[in-house]
């Protein structure tokens, strides 16, 4: 028969809520958990939760792919810088693109904003 001590530990429950509560909670989890190491006084579920503490965190970025730059932003960015030198307007020059290319606005957008990041258009 299992011990209930290493099934429910109250300073375990204390510790894993604290580590979900925020930056400085977790600082004091982090305290509450060395103490009881160093004391030898350590529960099973503690000791695991400790373990959790001590493993690399996992990433917590977006799932799928990474996002690249855009298809022919050099291309739409050229084209973008043109159409406003010959005096057309933002709006206009970015749906004549779309058209042109046979992409939507929004991958226009995408293009030119990226482009103005690597520094290619103002």
């Amino acid at each position: 028969m299992a011990n209930l001590k290493d099934l429910v530990c109250p300073i375990a429950n204390e510790v894993h809520y604290k580590m979900h509560q925020g930056v400085a909670r977790r600082s004091e989890a982090l305290a509450i958990v060395v103490r009881e190491l160093e004391a030898g006084t350590a529960s099973i579920p503690l000791q695991k939760i400790a373990a959790k503490m001590l493993s690399p965190q996992t990433s917590t970025s977006k799932r799928g792919p990474k996002k690249g730059f855009p298809n022919d932003w050099l291309d739409i960015s050229e084209a973008y810088d043109a159409l406003r030198d010959a005096g057309m307007g933002a709006a206009e020059a970015r749906l004549e693109l779309a058209e042109r290319f046979g992409r939507s606005t929004r991958t226009v957008d995408d293009a030119l904003a990226f482009a103005k990041d690597t520094g290619n258009i103002e």
